[in-house]
């Protein structure tokens, strides 16, 4: 994340169109923490936001663990999708199963791929989990202040370039 706010902030820029995020969930101890689900808070939406989209292409194998976010729709949700595992080139695991367990020594990789078209978000995700029968909701922020990103539609031009992530 770091490397995304020192982009955001010296050249006022906004993530466009996609984001993806890795996200790693572990727990402190060896006590398992039941993972529930992860919702998706609307902080602020506008019009997506007009001028030129700067891009990166890339291409290379995904995780097993994804979830797809669509800022556009009323009711966002981190939605389950099927990936392929980087360890395991030709397999095909199932989607994200929640609830599932996570602990000090079990832990869980995702990406999250975050899109918009028509909109420009303000936004958090919320991981809803139990450990010893208390329950409670940790944030997937930048640094406490809500992700962004900004929709496609109304870039005025748009220039990029492929990087294939796959090379060492």
């Amino acid at each position: 994340m770091a490397a995304l706010m020192e982009w955001e902030s010296v050249g006022k820029a906004v993530p466009a169109k996609r984001l993806l995020i890795k996200l790693s969930l572990q727990g402190t101890s060896q006590k398992s923490i039941l993972i529930h689900r992860m919702d998706v808070e609307i902080v602020k939406r506008r019009p997506a936001l007009r001028g030129p989209l700067y891009y990166v292409g890339g291409g290379g194998l995904a995780p097993s663990r994804l979830l797809a976010i669509d800022l556009d729709s009323p009711h966002p949700k981190a939605v389950p999708e099927i990936g392929v595992n980087s360890s395991e080139p030709n397999s095909t695991p199932g989607p994200v199963d929640f609830p599932f367990f996570v602990s000090e020594t079990e832990l869980e990789y995702f990406i999250i791929i975050v899109t918009a078209d028509k909109y420009d978000c303000e936004w958090v995700g919320k991981i809803h989990w139990t450990v010893d029968g208390k329950n409670g909701v940790s944030e997937v922020s930048n640094n406490g202040n809500p992700l962004r990103l900004t929709g496609a539609s109304a870039a005025t031009s748009s220039q990029g370039f492929f990087e294939d992530f796959t090379q060492g």
